[in-house]
């Protein structure tokens, strides 16, 4: 939330706002490391969440300056300071200084260890043990290597389930597919077999009702029988009508 600043103090925080994530995080460092509560005590904190801002930042990256709220958002997740979205809402209108809607990195350190913003731009600088700095930074890489290898192994594995899950799919379908295949196979064998069902009692009745039909009814019908299809019952039916 913009505070009641003058000129000359809003524009410095702006002018380190605009710096990237790790030129804030030694500014910051630089501001508050001999200070009677000193920052040396939060330079691992600021040097992961230089990474956390980073890739977060999908366009800029290392080189970015400020999350949007959506991407704030997920850092503070990450962070296990999960809010709503009233209460994220009011919280980057408190880390907001500058008051232009997005989150720097040096406002985020700012607000979660309740440092002045004044003397944030007015400490002197360059205080800095560089031999400290030196091994958190190698501190950090590592950590980057190591976070950056279980990423991709992760990956791997998401990928690997994805497959599993797809040849299950796969196979079902298939599956469903003979299913209904063979379904089919047997409709149309019923089909056959109704046919046959009523050309014999269409037999029957030509028999019982008119027995002197008998003999005709079985010299035109009773080849049917030795038919296997509903084709060849058909054509045999048409040859002998024609």
């Amino acid at each position: 939330m913009a505070q009641n600043f003058t000129p000359e103090i809003m524009d410095k925080i702006k002018s380190v706002t605009a710096m990237n994530y790790r030129d804030q995080a030694i500014w910051y460092l630089n501001a508050f490391w001999t200070d009677a509560k000193p920052a040396e005590t939060e330079a691992e904190t600021v040097y992961q969440l230089i990474t956390a801002f980073s890739k977060e930042d999908h366009v800029k990256g290392k080189n970015g300056c400020e999350l949007n709220p959506i991407q704030a958002f997920n850092v503070l997740q990450k962070r296990n300071q999960t809010l709503t979205a009233l209460e994220l809402k009011a919280q980057l209108r408190k880390v907001d200084i500058d008051a232009n809607g997005e989150m720097a990195l040096c406002e985020y350190l700012l607000f979660i260890n309740e440092r002045d913003p004044v003397a944030f731009v007015t400490n002197p600088q360059g205080q800095i043990d560089l031999v400290k700095l030196k091994a958190l930074e190698k501190q950090m890489e590592e950590l980057d290597a190591l976070m950056a290898e279980l990423q991709v192994k992760e990956a791997a594995a998401v990928a690997a389930e994805q497959a599993s899950k797809q040849a299950e799919a796969d196979a079902i379908e298939q599956e469903a597919k003979a299913k209904a295949a063979e379904q089919v196979a047997l409709d149309e064998e019923a089909k056959v077999c109704l046919r046959l069902f009523l050309l014999r009692f269409l037999g029957f009745c030509f028999t019982f009702l008119h027995p002197p039909l008998s003999l005709t009814y079985s010299s035109f019908l009773s080849p049917l029988f030795h038919h296997k299809t509903t084709t060849d019952i058909g054509n045999f039916i048409i040859g002998k009508s024609c």
